[in-house]
């Protein structure tokens, strides 16, 4: 082996040791940023529906408390005086069904499916759930403006009972004849009819 074979294997043995050294001191490229988390889901507040008692004035309210949702509604009353505020005769009670949907997908039938009261969407009255009210897919029906059909649509049941209720006080011949009248008899399946007679009997 020569002196300039073994200048130049020497050189290129410290160069490569020079290199290895290097890399720990080369400043270390930063990882990407972790992507941000998700922004989380707006905070669902409590519904409340708050109004005065005996009166058709309710409205629904997404409140931490009670006491928030009734200041809303006396905002929305004009009522900004303390005196007149603590004076105000107004109510509001929990509905856990309807946290997190809008005043406009709260329907007429919501209320009456709550318990509450609602107007009419047929004839336009007071009614409420305590009064006979039903509800028919997103109508609040009053018990006089139910139909039979509307009781079909309700349930089998609730069908059964009503029927059977008619014939035991007016008869059959009379109410089939009632119905053919009100135009409900088309949708009053036969063996609905029937079981309605065997009911009515049972209860005479």
């Amino acid at each position: 082996m020569t002196g300039a074979t073994l200048a130049l294997s020497r050189r290129a043995f410290l160069s490569g040791v020079a290199a290895v050294a290097i890399v720990p001191a080369l400043p270390s490229i930063a990882a990407p940023a972790a992507a941000p988390a998700a922004v989380a889901a707006a905070e669902v507040l409590p519904t409340f529906v708050c109004g005065t008692p005996d009166a058709f004035n309710w409205r629904p309210y997404a409140a931490r408390t009670a006491e928030e949702a009734i200041g809303q509604w006396l905002d929305e009353q004009g009522l900004y005086d303390p005196e007149e505020r603590a004076d105000a005769d107004v109510q509001a009670e929990r509905v856990s069904q309807w946290d997190g949907r809008s005043e406009a997908d709260i329907k007429a039938a919501d209320w009456i499916k709550a318990g509450l009261g609602h107007c009419c969407s047929r004839c336009g009255g007071e009614t409420c759930a305590d009064d006979g009210a039903e509800a028919v897919g997103d109508e609040a029906v009053c018990d006089y403006c139910l139909t039979f059909a509307d009781w079909v649509h309700i349930g089998d049941d609730a069908a059964l009972d009503e029927l059977a209720d008619l014939i035991a006080d007016q008869g059959e011949d009379e109410a089939r004849a009632a119905l053919i009248n009100r135009g409900d008899w088309e949708v009053i399946p036969d063996d609905l009819w029937q079981r309605a007679i065997r009911t009515a009997e049972e209860l005479a």
